[in-house]
């Protein structure tokens, strides 16, 4: 069997062709999945939450147990109130944060931290 150098460019172009053809594959693949949230972080359902007479519920699915920390903040940033617990069991979850006792007005924010990822959000009081 002999080798020649129209065999070896061949086999070179052959080769670049289905690395570039895997690679525009993987790329259509990611743009596809793209805004598709990953399963394994917790997040929050639909708004994810409601402010109903001084009472903020959230309501968050989480893939697994975990440490969870809200924090209310604010029009001007400042901390308003802190929550934090420990969920034992994974799924959807639905908070309560009552906020009558602390004069809060205007557009206020909440922070729904769990151990890979933190969320913002924002409600008018």
């Amino acid at each position: 069997m002999k080798f020649d150098l129209e065999t070896l460019k061949n086999t070179l172009m052959v080769s670049l062709i289905l690395i570039l053809a895997f690679v525009l594959l993987k790329r259509m693949m990611a743009f596809l999945r793209r805004g598709e949230l990953n399963e394994s972080y917790a997040k929050l359902i639909g708004e994810g939450y409601t402010f109903l007479d001084g009472v903020l519920t959230i309501q968050a699915y989480l893939p697994e147990p975990d440490q969870i920390l809200i924090k209310v903040e604010d029009e001007q940033g400042q901390p308003v109130k802190e929550w934090s617990d420990r969920c034992d069991k994974a799924g959807e979850q639905v908070f309560e944060i009552d906020l009558s006792s602390s004069n809060i007005q205007g557009r206020c924010s909440f922070v729904f931290k769990s151990k890979n990822q933190e969320t913002t959000r924002f409600f008018t009081v």
